[in-house]
């Protein structure tokens, strides 16, 4: 697992992403890079980067590059066809980093349309989409 790595644990739900991603900079705080994948490696490092997600997917993951002088604080919100479904917030120093959305054991999450959102403040600096079939 990467730095600044937390799960979120949703019941029957989780991530796909639609590839696309949007970044914005507040002040000297921006997002250079997001996306989905389907795995990360022991660096942290995104593989099988896609943002469209198969029947039966168990877990998405997010990752982003943090460009900021210093840590910042940040929350993460994960919404499920406009609803959010759950929010993660942590303090993070710029570089590379990745979270996940995952169903409950046994589990895969619902198909539909994915978004997630990465809030500085009360700015968006960084969102993507993707899809689950």
């Amino acid at each position: 697992m990467g730095r600044g790595c937390r799960p979120l644990l949703l019941s029957c739900l989780i991530l796909v992403v639609v590839g696309c991603g949007l970044s914005v900079s507040v002040g000297r705080i921006s997002i250079s890079e997001i996306g989905t994948c389907q795995e990360v490696d022991t660096e942290g490092q995104p593989l099988r980067i896609t943002s469209i997600f198969p029947a039966g997917t168990h877990i998405v993951y997010l990752y982003f590059r943090l460009e900021s002088p210093t840590a910042v604080p940040l929350e993460i919100r994960w919404f499920w066809e406009d609803n959010l479904i759950g929010t993660m917030s942590q303090r993070l120093e710029a570089g590379l980093h990745h979270t996940w959305l995952a169903a409950e054991e046994g589990e895969s999450l619902p198909p539909g349309k994915y978004r997630v959102e990465v809030i500085a403040g009360k700015m968006t600096i960084g969102e993507t989409n993707f899809v689950i079939r």
